[in-house]
């Protein structure tokens, strides 16, 4: 005899929703409602707390830049003082009865001098080294963009898994009350005396009682973690009471591809090239700076020293330097020059190199960057499609069921109908909820490829997907 009920594998198959592994993040939540904006502007803001390495790596090529001010032309001090006990000498140097050996009666003595350079002229190598560390300063701030947006991808993905399996686990209480009231309808059924049904129809409908019930559960689980997960993200209380509010679904418009508008902003604000694009320029002018080093460096220097030993006779002979008492002040215009060129023409060469890499790695990203964005705005369209197919069909189905099951309650209907209308219905309501899942999801990894998260708020906010 034909069974009736091993649809409802298929039924509760058709609404298992995306699971997310536990992962913790720092932010802070007032409001137990929350809005995909909510969750992407919290994490956002937590981003300095959950990306420190790259924050970190700015806060030192921002030290780096003020090393290079001060390297180059800031002026330097030096303090020397000492003071301590000298042996006592009177006369001259052509007349005195003391000696250099001579102990016997010992004093204070007080030395302080203070030394000043000046950078006054670099022929250009304080230059090249500013833009080179300002440049390595932009390649670390877009990393750091970087970071942000793929935690922020995280957070929507996370999002949009609890929002779908909230709505899988409404499916899933919705599948427990239709299957209790198919399995009325059977025993209603066999108590007629024309009935197709015999007793097997109604021990098979309730043996089905723990698959159904363990699929639900299982769902509601799935939900479960999937909500711990972004509670993770946000830095929330596992316990904490959390509703996530639904997100408008935008619309697209197929006929009018967007891939063109899309390439181009990945190349204006895509933080991706933007730190290769720095990145060369630091190299660039790390180059420009070591050909540099071959020219002199031009200096001031300024000095001025004061000595005093109350136990030792000042010397004014101008052929004879008095290492104790004295006053002394001088400036004096300097070169320095480094001759080695050999080491500045191999690190000219190494940096040159380098940036010819990153060049070529340019070139490898744009072409593997549009290929990206062509792809995921084709998968858009194509959910999007398929979720205007879905409901559709879920619209026939609704009405479907609803018709027959009006129909058996009158006696006019068929069971085995009534059955394949659930069948129908449950799992194309699976379909709509797993295809938005996908098509939502696909615009989070399009607005994260292109290089901008914000993106994605955007074709919320306005409803249809455009640059």
């Amino acid at each position: 005899m034909h069974r009736l009920f091993t649809f409802l594998h298929v039924m509760v198959l058709s609404v298992i929703l995306p699971t997310f592994p536990a992962y913790h993040c720092l932010a802070a939540l007032s409001s137990t409602e929350l809005s995909l904006k909510d969750a992407i502007e919290i994490a956002q803001q937590s981003a300095h707390s959950k990306t420190s390495d790259s924050r970190l790596e700015i806060e030192a090529a921002e030290q780096e830049v003020k090393e290079i001010f001060g390297t180059f032309y800031a002026p330097r001090f030096d303090l020397e003082s000492y003071s301590g006990l000298v042996s006592e000498a009177r006369g001259d140097i052509t007349t005195t009865t003391d000696t250099n050996e001579d102990y016997g009666s010992l004093g204070p003595f007080l030395k302080i001098d203070l030394k000043v350079i000046q950078p006054i002229y670099s022929f250009g190598k304080y230059a090249s080294a500013k833009e080179a560390g300002q440049n390595n300063l932009e390649m670390r701030k877009a990393m750091f963009r970087e970071s942000k947006d793929d935690l922020t991808l995280e957070v929507a993905k996370a999002f949009l898994g609890v929002v779908a399996g909230r709505a899988g686990t409404e499916v899933s209480n919705e599948l427990r009350k239709r299957y209790e009231q198919l399995v009325e309808q059977v025993e209603k059924h066999l108590k007629t005396p024309d009935s197709h049904l015999d007793d097997a129809d109604l021990l098979e409908a309730r043996s089905l009682h723990f698959q159904i019930e363990k699929q639900c559960s299982a769902i509601s689980a799935n939900t479960d973690q999937s909500l711990l997960y972004l509670k993770g993200l946000l830095d929330l209380a596992p316990d904490m009471p959390l509703t996530t509010l639904a997100t408008n679904t935008p619309d697209i418009d197929k006929s009018l591809d967007i891939t063109p508008q899309l390439q181009k902003y990945f190349r204006e604000h895509s933080p991706l090239l933007k730190r290769i694009r720095s990145g060369m320029n630091a190299l660039q002018k790390k180059a420009e700076l070591e050909k540099r080093k071959r020219y002199p460096d031009l200096f001031l220097a300024i000095g001025a020293g004061y000595g005093t030993a109350p136990n030792r006779d000042k010397q004014e002979n101008a052929f004879i330097t008095d290492d104790y008492n004295y006053e002394r002040l001088g400036s004096t215009l300097g070169l320095k020059w480094d001759f080695n060129f050999h080491v500045s023409e191999a690190r000219v060469a190494k940096a040159l190199i380098a940036s010819k890499q990153l060049s070529e790695k340019k070139e490898l990203t744009l072409r593997v960057k549009d290929g990206s964005i062509a792809k995921l705005y084709g998968d858009a369209v194509r959910n999007k499609d398929l979720l205007a197919a879905a409901d559709k069909s879920l619209k026939s189905a609704t009405s479907w069921l609803r018709l027959e099951s009006d129909n058996v309650d009158l006696g006019l209907g068929d069971i085995k109908r009534l059955t394949k209308a659930y069948q129908y219905y449950f799992q194309l309501k699976g379909d709509v909820i797993s295809t938005r899942y996908m098509y939502l999801l696909s615009l989070a990894e399009l607005a994260n490829t292109t290089g901008d998260m914000n993106l994605l708020l955007q074709w919320i906010d306005n409803g249809t997907v455009q640059i």
